[in-house]
C-alpha cells in the first residue's frame, strides 16, 4: 500500500490546512522555538480573526466565497511561509540578516491576510468576491492598515502594504520600494 497525501493537508501530511487551529498549533510551535520568549499573541489573535472573517462572523463582512483564495489556500501560504522564514532564521540566527520575531510575526500575518481583499463587506454592491480579482491586493493592503493597529503591529502597516503586493499585478514589481 502507498502513503497518500490528504488533499487537506500540508506537503508534509501532518498539519490540516483546512483547519485554522491546526495551522496556528504547528506556526506556534515553529515561532516558540525561534524565537522562545517572544509573544505570540498577536499571531493568535489574527489567526482567531483570520478564521472569523473567512467564516462570515467577523461583523460587516460576508465570508469567504471564492473557489481558490479560500480559507484552505491561505492557511496552506501561511504554514509555508512560517517554515520559510523559520528555515531562514534556522541559517542566519545571530546575525545581522536574521528576521526576529517582530519581522516573522508580521510576515505570518502578511501571508494570513494577503487574500482578504477578497472579502466583501456587507455595504458593498457586489455578487461575490471574485469581482474583486482586479484590485484585491489593494484590499487586503487597505485591510491590513486598518487592522495591524489593533493588534498593536502599526509599525508594520507601510511595509506589510507594500510587501502584499509581491503576490499580486496590481502594480509592476520595479515600483514596489522597501526600506532596507
Amino acid at each position: 500500500m502507498h502513503n497518500v497525501r490528504r488533499s487537506d493537508y500540508d506537503v508534509t501530511n501532518t498539519v490540516k490546512v483546512s483547519s485554522a487551529p491546526a495551522v496556528r498549533d504547528a506556526v506556534q510551535e515553529l515561532y516558540e522555538r525561534h524565537w522562545p520568549g517572544a509573544s505570540f499573541r498577536p499571531i493568535a489573535r489574527a489567526f482567531h480573526d483570520f478564521e472569523l472573517a473567512f467564516t462570515g462572523r467577523m461583523p460587516g463582512w460576508f465570508g469567504v466565497d471564492t473557489v481558490y483564495h479560500d480559507q484552505q489556500h491561505t492557511l496552506d501560504v501561511t504554514l509555508a511561509m512560517a517554515r520559510l522564514i523559520a528555515g531562514y532564521e534556522t541559517v542566519h540566527a545571530g546575525t545581522p540578516e536574521a528576521f526576529g520575531s517582530q519581522r516573522a510575526a508580521a510576515g505570518v500575518m502578511l501571508a494570513l491576510f494577503h487574500d482578504i481583499g477578497y472579502l466583501r463587506e456587507k455595504d458593498e454592491d457586489a455578487r461575490n468576491g471574485a469581482e474583486f480579482t482586479r484590485n484585491h491586493v489593494s484590499r487586503s493592503a487597505k485591510f491590513m492598515a486598518h487592522y495591524l493597529p489593533t493588534i498593536e503591529f502599526g509599525h508594520w502597516v507601510e511595509t506589510c502594504g507594500e510587501v502584499v503586493h509581491f503576490t499580486g499585478y496590481e502594480r509592476p514589481m520595479d515600483s514596489l520600494k522597501l526600506a532596507d
